[in-house]
């Protein structure tokens, strides 16, 4: 018998076999049997969600049904408790990590798909997240988990809850967890990938004559080394200018026959096809203190409350949160280093550069919601809402570039000249970055059953959104130090939007096992302003904001005997003015390029869903479920004019027009795959439970996930290929205590799955950082209940 799962995907507590949007859950019993510790272990057990990591834990970028962002906000809503605590990294792409998902004492984790902006709001372009923690039990519980694996694989935590008094509960938690990392730096041995987080929360339930309480605060402490990456650049021969024969070099040579460039050899770029990972590239020491640089370190602060009253006849909602995280991270920003040489400076690295990354970063995020509903069992339902959420971010930047010469693969051998010594006389300013963001939008919602089985529901958000930017610009110590007093320049810019979003469902009970829907809605990612655009105006580097309209059709089923649960969806986004991001030569910028955002005009997704989970009476504690998404998505408006053979060089086309006096080259990207979605996408689990003795159980588990291969950029030269990973456990249950053997990565899949697009300082193209796949990881789990 397939046991009734409950979600609260829609604001309200529902089945989920009735809440007629497309949602993927993971129990409490999921995350412990499976180690599910962090966003990319919810993607390895999601199909239609891919997980992107980028160079620091600030970088993170999920992507749900193929709809990514390279640049501007992310475009999946991050929720703790219905409360929205997304942000935006400020000095990476991606999106901020302000939730330490390894401390959260989660009951489930909630994946919502498809465009959520009039339910949850600003953040849910493409989808949500939703993380729901454990509250207070009944009665006095507690439960100790703890787990050792390979490369120094270890956590430890527990929790104790239950009641106070009659109307009082409470929920303790603690959890501390490390790991050493899995590759190491080849020119320290120092480690990489390694991490430890330690930190807590306690919870307070009070229920009292129709009034709810939850009260929830937390805080955790973290550090992270750097991550081990292939450095494909300049720096280790890995890139290239595509002879004169290839379709970059044709397009080079129709720009320069048309007047648009005079240089007829094409930009470097790594080489078109499938990345491969063939070993770990090495970082630079920090001549501060003849050791690797630390990577990050820092602190979340959450408080988080939600209320709700019965008001007999209709029930007054509030979810209030603040969240404030404190980070420190400090990288080689070259992403190469060579061993320590002797030069007239003393012992220096044989570089003609030396790129350093090191901010603070303070962030605030205020959310405050009230909400007046009325889901009772009425055929009319209804529910208004308003929502405040501001976001104050903060950086104080102490990065800089110092060289002294070119090429940088080059050797100083001048006294007090070489990069290193450039880095340690300059007095570097502490340079300031920002970005403020408020938000205030109104919500409402009507349901109404038409008949016992037909029940058709429109909601819609007006948000009005307002972002300011501070930035700083890029600083260089080029062949002396930075002196004393040196003042850096400030500009700050801010811009406006709106956007009124509506959503329209309508849903049928086909029969007492079956339920169909069918949806459309409006998604909206507010416009902005690129603070990573160096070498131009700020108030140049705005962009648009990017709509999408989503039509769905979906089902949800389950056989009489209740033994296979069923659903498919099949829906077409159509998606405006996307944010991507372009890399454009730019002699004013300090590198000779700056990335920039424009807005592709139009895009497609057509996607298809199917799942299902089966429980055969014939074989009791047998579970068998899998998930596949397809996606097909195509830039089907997106044209730019350029003048830049870097851009020529990547997109591999040119047609030359006119514009004013000048020749340019008309650039486009129509009919090519957008970036980082797979087109198919396949999660599959198997889970036995048997009794082998009397009260004890034997626990087997299989999880298998295939990732279609993907595209890195919207250029569609190089690919992520595809992968398949395979995890297991097999434990003992003896009633409250749990022991159990698990492998991570079974078959040892070494396929690169995540990469980044970088300018080149060695050759001044484009080079990728080739971020090392996960090793095979193994070891032990257990834990008590009480």
């Amino acid at each position: 018998m397939m046991e009734e799962i409950t979600v609260s995907a829609r604001r309200r507590l529902e089945t989920l076999q009735d809440v007629p949007i497309a949602v993927d859950v993971l129990t409490a019993e999921q995350i412990r049997a499976r180690g599910i510790n962090t966003t990319e272990d919810v993607a390895k057990f999601t199909s239609g969600l891919v997980f992107d990591q980028g160079i620091s834990l600030q970088d993170t970028r999920p992507v749900i049904r193929g709809l990514p962002a390279t640049r501007g906000r992310p475009p999946v809503g991050v929720l703790l408790d219905g409360i929205d605590v997304s942000s935006e990294s400020l000095g990476n792409a991606g999106g901020g990590s302000l939730l330490n998902q390894r401390l959260l004492d989660l009951e489930r984790i909630e994946v919502v798909k498809g465009p959520q902006s009039a339910l949850y709001g600003r953040a849910a372009f493409a989808g949500a997240v939703n993380y729901v923690t454990k509250r207070p039990g009944d009665e006095f519980e507690g439960e100790v988990n703890a787990s050792y694996g390979r490369f120094g694989t270890f956590d430890i935590g527990g929790a104790i809850s239950g009641p106070i008094s009659d109307t009082l509960g409470f929920r303790l938690n603690a959890v501390h967890a490390e790991f050493d990392g899995d590759y190491d730096n080849p020119v320290t041995g120092a480690d990489l990938n390694g991490f430890s987080n330690t930190g807590g929360s306690a919870a307070l339930e009070l229920d009292n004559k129709g009034v709810n309480i939850f009260a929830r605060v937390s805080y955790s402490e973290y550090e992270a080394d750097q991550r081990a990456i292939q450095n494909v650049s300049g720096f280790t021969g890995g890139v290239s200018r595509p002879g004169p024969d290839t379709p970059e070099g044709q397009a080079v040579a129709a720009a320069v026959a048309g007047g648009v460039l005079e240089f007829p050899l094409a930009s470097n770029v790594p080489p078109a096809g499938d990345l491969s990972f063939t070993g770990v590239t090495g970082y630079s020491i920090d001549p501060r203190t003849g050791r690797d640089f630390p990577g990050s370190d820092g602190s979340i602060f959450s408080v988080t409350v939600n209320v709700s009253v019965d008001l007999e006849g209709a029930e007054l909602v509030y979810n209030g949160g603040y969240v404030k995280q404190d980070e420190r991270l400090v990288y080689d920003g070259d992403f190469f280093g060579l061993p320590l040489a002797s030069f007239p400076d003393g012992e220096v690295e044989p570089l003609n550069i030396f790129d350093v990354v090191d901010f603070d970063n303070t962030v605030e995020i205020n959310s405050q919601e009230v909400r007046l509903q009325n889901f009772g069992e009425d055929a009319f339902r209804w529910a208004v809402g308003a929502l405040y959420w501001s976001s104050d971010m903060d950086q104080t930047n102490r990065s800089l570039r110092a060289f002294s010469g070119f090429p940088f693969t080059g050797s100083p051998d001048i006294a007090n000249f070489s990069p290193t010594s450039i880095f340690l006389n300059s007095v570097i300013p502490e340079s300031p970055f920002g970005r403020d963001i408020e938000s205030v939008s109104v919500y409402g919602l009507v349901e109404y059953d038409l008949t016992e089985r037909l029940t058709v529901s429109a909601e819609s958000r007006y948000v009005d959104e307002s972002t300011t930017v501070i930035r700083s610009d890029f600083l260089q110590a080029a062949f002396a130090p930075i002196p004393a007093g040196f003042v850096n320049g400030v500009q700050e810019e801010s811009i406006d939007d709106a956007e009124f979003l509506p959503k329209l469902t309508v849903s049928y009970a086909a029969g007492d096992n079956l339920n169909l829907y069918a949806s459309v809605a409006k998604g909206f990612k507010p416009a902005g302003v690129s603070e990573l655009d160096f070498g131009s105006q700020l108030a140049d580097s705005r962009f648009d904001a990017e709509k999408v309209w989503n039509y769905e059709f979906g089902l949800k089923g389950s056989t009489a005997d209740r033994q296979l649960a069923y659903s498919a969806a099949i829906f077409y986004m159509d998606w405006t003015d996307r944010q991507v991001s372009q890399l454009l030569e730019d002699p004013d910028a300090p590198a000779g390029f700056r990335a920039t955002v424009q807005n592709a005009s139009g895009a497609e997704v057509l996607g298809f869903e199917a799942s299902f989970i089966y429980r055969p009476s014939a074989v009791p504690g047998l579970t068998i479920d899998a998930a596949y998404t397809y996606l097909d998505t195509e830039f089907t408006d997106f044209t730019i004019l350029s003048n830049s053979g870097f851009v020529v060089t990547e997109a591999a086309n040119c047609t030359v027009v006119t514009v004013g006096d000048s020749n340019v080259c008309e650039v486009t990207y129509n009919g090519n795959r957008l970036e980082r979605a797979p087109k198919h996408q396949l999660v599959s689990n198997l889970s036995y439970v048997t009794e082998v003795s009397q009260g004890i159980d034997l626990v087997l588990g299989v999880n298998l996930q295939y990732q279609g291969s993907r595209f890195l950029t919207q250029a569609n030269r190089i690919t992520l290929p595809s992968f398949v990973n395979m995890d297991a456990q097999v434990g003992l249950q003896f009633e409250d205590v749990l022991v159990q053997a698990y492998v991570q990565n079974l078959t040892n899949q070494d396929a690169v799955r995540t990469a980044q697009n970088n300018f080149d300082l060695a050759s001044f193209g484009r080079a990728v950082n080739v971020y090392a796949p996960p090793r095979r990881v193994f070891g032990l789990r257990g834990g008590i209940r009480f």
